[in-house]
């Protein structure tokens, strides 16, 4: 029986910091999907159907550069040594096991920002992190199958007309909104033109600052890469067909993650103190959740529902006294929702929502919600 509060919180991005560029935030109140049964695991049809593509050929002549290329002179460097020039600082991000496997989305994303990038980087000087950002989203493209995205895939003659169709539908929230970008992935013959990829926002110092790709058909693991990106806000990859667990290493800052609605399996990860919301529900993480929400001072939503997450509902929730709403409900949580749960919601008027189940776990404080018989 799912635990519903009688009243709707107000969205929170009026409390989100303020971001050096105006980011585009989607709305996070969504209904909850409902659970379907007896359906083919649709992790395994995507395990099954995802065939290896083998790394295209390297070109015999380095690529012509563009004077747009690049700040960086590396005229002096040739093909071979600004490879491997790229190859020892993109290690930093990459183990160069991984990273040396041509099958795999990081040795292909090397690759392609090696020898077919047309905005062919160089590597080192103060605007290193250009080169890192482009092949860390160029890891997320060949790990999520982005030949296959629904829309802004690379080479995709229509992404401008969809991308702008897309954001005449996304809401505006807290003054701003719309899709960032409107280019495909992987074009641009300029340093820091990956701003302008299809969901992608940078801030003024050309830093990934947004990354928001929600029902776009990503298939596919999130790489640990992507925690890399030293400036990102936002992370919004819901809806779509992604597997695996959700990395750990998040950098501080970040403080929207809608992950929602995919097939994402594993522990929950440990996010950064920044954060302002959590948005995982409908996935099919599991075990205990007491060490990673133990270090959130900031944060105002909490939706873990439809998971298979276990143990007792942790005393830290307690802390959390920003928090407005929490959803456990369609979990295989025990025992009973903490005293200090329960302290906080007495205390904080502007939590308003908290949802368990009520045959499984006992909650003095889930009044009007546990009495509901259904949803």
């Amino acid at each position: 029986i799912e635990a519903v509060a009688e009243e709707e919180i107000e969205e929170e991005s009026e409390d989100a910091p303020e971001p050096t560029a105006s980011p585009t935030i989607s709305p996070t109140d969504e209904p909850d999907s409902p659970v379907i049964e007896n359906q083919a695991d649709p992790a395994e049809i995507i395990a099954e159907n995802m065939v290896p593509v083998p790394p295209a050929p390297k070109p015999t002549s380095k690529p012509k550069k563009t004077t747009k290329a690049s700040s960086i002179d590396c005229s002096d460097l040739s093909e071979d040594e600004r490879a491997d020039a790229i190859r020892e600082q993109l290690s930093a991000i990459t183990d160069l096991t991984v990273m040396d496997n041509d099958m795999s989305p990081q040795g292909r994303a090397y690759d392609w920002i090696t020898y077919f990038d047309p905005a062919q980087l160089c590597p080192g000087g103060k605007n290193e992190h250009l080169l890192n950002q482009r092949y860390i989203l160029a890891t997320l493209y060949f790990s999520t199958r982005g030949d296959e995205w629904f829309t802004c895939y690379m080479s995709d003659p229509n992404c401008e007309m969809n991308s702008i169709s897309v954001s005449e539908f996304r809401p505006v929230v807290g003054g701003v909104g719309g899709a960032q970008g409107s280019k495909a992935w992987l074009s641009g013959d300029e340093a820091g033109s990956e701003c302008n990829w299809f969901g992608v926002d940078c801030n003024a110092g050309i830093y990934v600052q947004n990354l928001e790709l929600p029902n776009n058909g990503l298939a596919g693991r999130l790489p640990n890469e992507i925690t890399a990106l030293p400036k990102l806000d936002i992370l919004g990859l819901e809806e779509n067909q992604l597997i695996g667990p959700i990395p750990n290493g998040w950098k501080d800052g970040l403080y929207r993650v809608r992950l929602q609605d995919n097939i994402l399996s594993g522990p929950m990860p440990v996010f950064p103190p920044s954060m302002l919301s959590i948005e995982l529900g409908n996935n099919r993480l599991s075990g205990p959740i007491g060490t990673a929400v133990t270090n959130l001072p900031n944060l105002k939503k909490l939706n873990l529902q439809e998971n298979r997450f276990t143990g007792p509902i942790p005393a830290s929730l307690g802390a959390l006294t920003q928090i407005k709403e929490i959803r456990l409900h369609g979990n295989k949580f025990g025992g009973a929702v903490p005293g200090d749960v329960c302290v906080l919601r007495m205390h904080n008027f502007d939590f308003k929502k908290l949802s368990v189940d009520c045959k499984e776990v006992q909650c003095e404080c889930c009044v009007p919600e546990c009495p509901w018989n259904g949803r």
